[in-house]
């Protein structure tokens, strides 16, 4: 038995939850990232999770439903065409049959799907050990919400701090690569704030030099 499903059968609902909805953002951002719909005509705009799928053992009530073949899905990816916005909703084995998409493709999405499971198990790992939220996780996520306001951010960094909210809500620890990401999008406003002040410093300057 692997670390999430023993782990899962006395957690919280609100726990199982959480940790489901963490790993479907960290699927989003790896078929983001590694652009593995970037030569279809199709976007991924969310996967939806039913966190108790493997719990009930049965799948008469479960939440979604490949629209291609009705079969019950934990994750059902929610691909929009670039064409005519048309929306489908699919299970990963039915996106060559229904959507065209290859599979190539269709491999390394499923390649992504059983890495996140095992990226999962680490996490609740570090959790076991009695590692929680950060303090120092925290003031991040707190110095990038004051940030961001009204500011449009790209999907990568839209779904990392989707998935630091749901673990702060929690109290559960961020997976290493998420830390250390989060730290990174921090130096990043730093450093793109030093470089607006140089600039509007040296505008500044120039405007008082042009008035004497």
């Amino acid at each position: 038995m692997g670390q999430w499903s023993t782990f899962s059968l006395t957690a919280s609902d609100t726990v199982v939850t959480a940790i489901e909805k963490y790993i479907a953002l960290e699927i989003s951002q790896r078929i983001k990232i590694n652009g593995l719909l970037s030569k279809t005509p199709w976007t991924l705009d969310r996967i939806n999770v039913d966190p108790f799928f493997q719990k009930r053992g049965h799948h008469e009530g479960t939440q979604y439903r490949c629209e291609a073949c009705n079969r019950p899905l934990k994750h059902q990816f929610v691909l929009r065409s670039l064409d005519d916005q048309r929306v489908y909703k699919l299970g990963v084995s039915c996106f060559l049959s229904y959507a065209g998409i290859s599979q190539m493709t269709v491999n390394g999405i499923q390649s992504h799907v059983n890495a996140a499971s095992k990226y999962r198990d680490q996490i609740i790992a570090r959790y076991n050990t009695g590692k929680r939220f950060l303090g120092d996780e925290i003031s991040i996520l707190s110095f990038i919400v004051s940030h961001l306001r009204n500011q449009k951010v790209d999907d990568e960094h839209r779904l990392l701090y989707e998935k630091a909210q749901l673990f702060k809500q929690i109290d559960f620890p961020m997976h290493p690569d998420d830390n250390r990401a989060l730290r990174a999008w921090k130096r990043e406003i730093v450093i793109e704030g030093q470089k607006q002040q140089r600039l509007l410093e040296k505008r500044r300057k120039e405007e008082q030099r042009l008035m004497t």
